[in-house]
């Protein structure tokens, strides 16, 4: 199928063209479980759950041959009748109905999730990990596990930076606050400033 872009503001009806297109796609698809092909991805939860009440909501309509605004259209396109489209849809619904962990309508970052599960073992990972999707919350962990070994021998360096980069706050009458200060830099790190602040910090470490 070629790829189709739509261009629409919010409230402009993007819900009901994109619940058309799946269900062309379902319908196209003359195999059974034709929904185990097709993969939707919105951006929130609510978008989720609407575009699938908006499916099954159509196919329902157009099973039970109601008053559907999808009829006329699928039918052209499809080259069908009224009644082909219908009896189909039904099929399509029962299908869904009897196999609904596998209507893969989710969010982008529920499907990412499930991809990077797919292939944990690959990757050496535990089954049992977590996805966090909060930066602050994965920084601030980060940092407090960096703090609570930093006197191990092996950290001698790491200890001597963080050390040398206090005083130097202390000296120049900033809070002395290494959580905070080092969560500063790490954030600073994200932004793309990397080559200004390691250079900042080498001539910190080398003042010192």
């Amino acid at each position: 199928m070629p790829l189709k872009v739509y261009k629409a503001s919010a409230g402009s009806g993007k819900t009901f063209t994109l619940a058309r297109e799946y269900i062309l796609m379902l319908l196209k698809d003359e195999g059974r479980m034709s929904h185990r092909r097709i993969l939707g991805v919105t951006f929130t939860l609510k978008a989720t759950a609407e575009m699938k009440e908006r499916i099954i909501d159509s196919l329902f309509a157009l099973s039970t041959h109601s008053e559907s605004k999808y009829r006329e259209w699928l039918s052209s396109a499809l080259g069908m009748s009224g009644d082909q489209v219908d009896r189909r849809a039904g099929e399509c619904l029962n299908d869904i109905l009897q196999d609904y962990s596998f209507f893969s309508i989710s969010t982008i970052d529920s499907f990412f999730q499930r991809i990077v599960r797919s292939f944990a073992h690959e990757l050496g990972w535990s089954g049992t990990y977590n996805i966090e999707l909060d930066e602050d919350a994965v920084r601030e962990r980060a940092i407090d596990d960096m703090l609570f070994d930093i006197s191990a021998p092996e950290h001698q360096d790491l200890l001597q930076w963080v050390t040398q980069f206090m005083l130097h706050r202390i000296d120049n009458g900033d809070k002395w606050n290494p959580k905070k200060a080092i969560q500063a830099i790490s954030k600073q790190l994200d932004n793309s400033h990397v080559s200004q602040i390691l250079a900042d910090t080498d001539n910190i470490l080398h003042d010192k």
